[in-house]
């Protein structure tokens, strides 16, 4: 009896340990084209920067090509926490995803922060921005995958830089999936 008491004591205080290294992840869904507020990208990247553990956030905008197309006049929050942004979750994409426009005037897109170990983005293409549309900065195992850089409409290509890496180890650029180039 007190051996089962023991380990009762002992199955308790793991858990109790445990406990706070358990993470959570969830999906978000983003609903709409709109630079921010519900349903947007901004918002759901907030989301998943406040919910511990990998997050993945799934596109749901609409089949029709041009509402595929979400406008930038300002960056997206930094992102702090694993996250996959799956551009190819979209119903009805092309093999270039979903296109963000920078409107001339944006330099940084998406930004990976310390904290964000093993994210990942796919599925889009990039065009009209005058800085890099993709930085990572002292964040490691980042993949960016299956990713334009360039007016995929007009054949343009009017990127000011591409993607941006400081500090970051054994982050993946492409693969060798058709899908990942």
């Amino acid at each position: 009896m007190r051996t089962l008491k023991l380990n009762v004591l002992r199955i308790i205080f793991l858990i109790s340990v445990m406990m706070p290294l358990i993470t959570f992840s969830k999906t978000f869904t983003v609903i709409n084209t709109n630079g921010t507020g519900l349903g947007s990208l901004n918002e759901k990247i907030d989301s998943a920067n406040i919910v511990s553990g990998a997050d993945t956030i799934h596109f749901n905008i609409g089949t029709n090509k041009l509402s595929q197309t979400i406008p930038l006049s300002s960056s997206f929050p930094d992102i702090t926490d694993p996250v996959l942004i799956d551009g190819f979750s979209q119903t009805g994409t092309s093999a270039r995803g979903i296109l963000f426009n920078g409107t001339n005037s944006l330099s940084n897109a998406f930004v990976f922060r310390s904290g964000s170990d093993k994210s990942e983005i796919r599925g889009f293409s990039f065009y009209n921005f005058t800085g890099y549309v993709i930085s990572v900065s002292n964040s490691d195992s980042i993949k960016i995958k299956g990713n334009y850089f360039g007016d995929v409409l007009g054949g343009k290509l009017n990127i000011g830089g591409a993607i941006h890496l400081s500090n970051s180890e054994g982050s993946l650029i492409g693969g060798s999936a058709t899908s990942d180039k």
